[in-house]
């Protein structure tokens, strides 16, 4: 891959200072050093990774509401976040054709 690669900023060992330092450089292209062989790469096939979502609308039902509370401090425990699902439930109101008019 042609780009930038790294300038000035590198310290005589060979490592930056920080991550601000590669986004000061503007970059095009990643630094070898950065990426990993092909045989150390995560491979996504190996995990089968379920990430929590949360319906927070049922929060609003005091029967549920302790084991909403309950995952979401077990997502955050386990993950450190969430998705947020806010589905709002409605009541379907069957009305006669009598009663319509």
């Amino acid at each position: 891959m042609v780009g930038k690669m790294i300038g000035s900023s590198a310290s005589p060992n060979g490592s930056f200072t920080s991550a601000m330092t590669l986004t000061k450089e503007e970059l095009t292209c990643v630094p070898k050093r950065y990426i990993l062989p092909p045989s150390l790469r995560p491979n996504g096939a190996e995990y089968n990774t379920c990430l929590p979502i949360v319906d927070l609308s049922y929060l609003q039902h005091p029967l549920v509401r302790p084991q909403i509370i309950q995952e979401v401090h077990l997502a955050c425990k386990k993950f450190g976040f969430f998705q947020v699902l806010l589905v709002m439930h409605c009541r379907v109101v069957s009305m006669s054709p009598a009663t319509a008019y």
